[in-house]
């Protein structure tokens, strides 16, 4: 059984491409997949096609794929995809499965800022909801993102299975490094992400004002870096994006990770953070609170989660047992779980 898997994002630096750099390495053990998208520039542990395409415009460091004018020879076409690659799979004449990794608003505020257009943005969500229709199967990573997606319109048949964590790369991260790297020698409180509205990073700068005896970590940019950058006290530092291994690193020396997202499709900031053993503050919201469990608290305003922060903060007890559930509570998300799942399901399809 032959199984395509489309991307229009594979080496750049988003959610989509790391899921994809974790899970292919492992899924090709149990299944013959290619993964056919634009740019490529290393050799990999499984089959790759790069597809004709040139730089985005507007972001150079992505790609406009053009799809290849006859389809491609499978027996279960898998679209990562809602741009040119998800309309490509969606006309094929076998097998059709799409994971639903995206969501409107995050594309709308690269573009438009922290306001993006009502009806654009509900445009956007017509658009994408006609697409999963085209498929026979769509993925969520979450119930609580199958009921989203639902509720908008999705009518095809939703399996739920997670993106997954491989918990053998987490084994290697150190705080210890992260702190000597950085000159760090206070505890702190961690965000990771972009600078965007529906991130709400803005409670971070707020929280920090209310504890200016606590240290917190802002790493990412977007629309709102230079707002935020004027507007943080003195208590704050900002990174940019970090490498991959301090990345992890910086997970596993903070002493909580800070997510108050407005909207997600599964969080892989907070599995990331739960993988290296932090305890996560997130918003309410059930995706989010379904991914993290037992592994941090919901928060429903910044005073919320500036109460829970100070609790974690002062009780080196509930620090040890939060870190202990996080990295129990992730191995429900475990990429191999994921992959039995997938390869089950192009099973049942054809």
């Amino acid at each position: 059984m032959q199984i395509a898997w489309l991307s229009d994002t594979f080496e750049q630096n988003n959610g989509v491409a790391t899921y994809l750099q974790e899970t292919l390495p492992m899924l090709i053990k149990k299944a013959d997949v290619t993964l056919y998208t634009g740019r490529i520039t290393k050799k990999y542990d499984f089959p790759t096609v790069s597809l004709s395409s040139f730089s985005d415009p507007l972001t150079p460091q992505y790609d406009v794929i053009l799809p290849p004018s006859k389809p491609i020879k499978c027996d279960v076409v898998h679209a990562h995809s809602q741009y040119s690659l998800g309309i490509f799979a969606s006309k094929f004449k076998v097998p059709k499965v799409i994971t639903a990794h995206f969501i409107p608003l995050h594309s709308l505020e690269f573009m438009f800022g922290s306001n993006p257009p009502k009806m654009l943005e509900e445009g956007m969500w017509k658009y994408e909801i006609w697409l999963l229709n085209q498929f026979d199967r769509v993925v969520t990573q979450t119930e609580a993102g199958r009921e989203m997606f639902q509720k908008r319109g999705l009518k095809r048949k939703v399996e739920i299975i997670p993106n997954g964590i491989n918990l053998d790369n987490y084994k290697n991260a150190t705080g210890e490094r992260f702190r000597k790297k950085y000159n760090i020698d206070k505890e702190f409180a961690l965000f990771i992400g972009r600078l965007d509205a529906s991130k709400q990073p803005e409670w971070i700068i707020e929280i920090a004002k209310k504890i200016p005896s606590m240290q917190f970590l802002i790493s990412g940019n977007g629309t709102l870096e230079a707002k935020l950058k004027a507007a943080a006290p003195k208590n704050v530092q900002f990174l940019p994006r970090l490498p991959r291994q301090d990345l992890l690193d910086s997970y596993a020396a903070c002493t909580a990770l800070m997510m108050p997202s407005l909207i997600e499709t599964e969080g892989l900031v907070a599995q990331e953070a739960m993988a290296c053993g932090a305890p996560v503050l997130i918003s309410d919201l059930d995706i989010l609170k379904e991914v993290v469990g037992k592994g941090g608290f919901s928060c429903k305003t910044p005073n919320d989660m500036k109460e829970k922060l100070s609790d974690i903060f002062a009780n080196k007890s509930m620090q040890q047992e939060m870190r202990e559930k996080a990295k129990e509570e992730i191995k429900k998300r475990d990429i191999n779980l994921s992959i039995e799942k997938l390869v089950k399901l192009y099973g049942s399809l054809v």
